[in-house]
């Protein structure tokens, strides 16, 4: 991976620029291409964001996505990975509340999907936006997979939080129903 400024700022799943960042997708039609489950250089990263990318992986792919990052991150570097979150949308399912299954078809409205009660915050999460074909995180298991490869100080947050201000405001969507349907893990690469 070449950048004129090093060590790179890395944006997974995306196909917009923003300033500071290379932005790259697995689709061919993106200026910038990866996959990335294969390997894509060692510590040329300080930053790697995958947004709403890990869930449509299954878990072994999963792990290869962390482990490719990890392999990417200088000493130091931290991962933010942005995904649904199992737990918290598995709660409002079972507390059933018609207001939080409103906001959700409000917010994903440009989908044209049927969203009428709790068991649909399941079904959507589980059967959509290529889901299906994925895994769905809650915290505790992202953690461990985290941990497992290294990373350490992980820490969750809203869309749009850090205690970086490098990794605040840059998810893509923050709608109401985001901030409690959508998790943000960063952790961190030892420097040693």
């Amino acid at each position: 991976m070449k950048s004129s400024t090093f060590p790179v700022y890395l944006r997974i799943g995306e196909s917009r620029k923003f300033s500071g960042w290379i932005s790259t997708n697995y689709q061919v039609i993106a200026r910038h291409f990866l996959d990335a489950t294969k390997p894509y250089g060692s510590g040329v990263c300080k930053y790697v964001f995958a947004d709403n990318v890990i869930e449509h992986l299954d878990f072994s792919a999963g792990e290869k996505l962390i482990e490719c990052a990890w392999d990417a991150l200088v000493p130091g570097g931290i991962l933010r990975l942005t995904t649904p979150d199992l737990d918290s949308i598995a709660r409002k399912y079972l507390t059933g509340s018609q207001e939080d299954v409103t906001q959700f078809a409000e917010d994903l409205v440009e989908h044209d999907l049927e969203i009428r009660s709790a068991p649909d915050l399941l079904r959507i999460t589980f059967t959509k936006f290529g889901h299906e074909k994925g895994f769905i995180y809650d915290f505790q298991t992202l953690e461990n997979l985290l941990k497992a490869k290294g990373f350490i100080e992980i820490k969750r947050f809203l869309p749009g939080d850090s205690a970086d201000p490098n990794l605040r405001n840059l998810e893509t969507r923050v709608k109401p129903s985001d901030m409690w349907s959508q998790m943000a893990v960063e952790a961190l690469k030892p420097k040693s």
